[in-house]
């Protein structure tokens, strides 16, 4: 890949991320990126594009299996709170209130598809997480983005987030380029209001089930979840 088709896909993921801004009425957003945050990615002869943000990159590259190997306790408790606290511990940025609202916010990973030196319609955005669910007075847990997804995967055999399901992944970068597949090679199933979700055979008795939400305005499709499940 070029450096001008590189420029294209920035000036194309720019464009969406000040559009977004407006929609959701945020007073910032993050646009452009280092290319050195790029990641080109080929699946079965199809060219993708990568696009994270500084923070999603250092946490999905390093800092998450870090925090996982250091302080497995943290992982798997129903509670988003003590896995931010892991992250926190390996890379201590500003105090742990602010870290854990800038993980909320404009931490992603933008996928764009590039076919005859055109960006294809459908962008995908994984974002870290959207927001935190209040579970009880204690807990709070995950909702969208990876970290919802890894909810329901593991790290030698340590859960990866909240909670306990065991299916290990080589890497979160696995996860994300599982997500990838899906959404550009699985069956789309019948949409319910907004939500789209898509669906890829395992084997004879599993496949993945992906969730998304569309967003009209920018016509962004938003990760909400990815699990396991059985065939029907």
């Amino acid at each position: 890949m070029n450096f001008q088709q590189l420029r294209m896909v920035r000036e194309a993921v720019e464009k969406k991320a000040v559009l977004l801004k407006k929609v959701e009425g945020k007073y910032h957003a993050v646009a452009g990126v280092p290319y050195s945050n790029y990641i080109i990615l080929q699946i079965r002869e199809r060219t993708f594009v990568l696009v994270q943000s500084n923070i999603f990159k250092v946490i999905i590259k390093s800092v998450l299996v870090m925090a996982n190997n250091k302080f497995p306790k943290n992982f798997g408790t129903g509670n988003s709170k003590d896995v931010l606290e892991a992250i926190y511990n390996i890379e201590p940025w500003w105090d742990i209130d602010k870290f854990s609202e800038v993980l909320k916010n404009e931490q992603f990973c933008y996928v764009v598809e590039i076919k005859g030196g055109e960006i294809l319609e459908n962008v995908l955005r994984i974002d870290l997480f959207r927001e935190y669910k209040q579970i009880n007075s204690v807990k709070n847990d995950f909702v969208g983005g990876l970290f919802h997804c890894l909810k329901h995967f593991s790290y030698n055999g340590k859960p990866l987030s909240t909670h306990k399901q065991i299916n290990d992944v080589k890497s979160p970068m696995n996860v994300i380029e599982k997500i990838v597949e899906i959404f550009y090679f699985g069956m789309q199933l019948k949409p319910n209001g907004k939500n789209i979700n898509f669906e890829i055979g395992i084997d004879e008795t599993y496949k993945y089930h992906l969730g998304t939400f569309f967003e009209e305005a920018t016509e962004i499709y938003f990760v909400n979840t990815l699990f396991i499940r059985k065939m029907k």
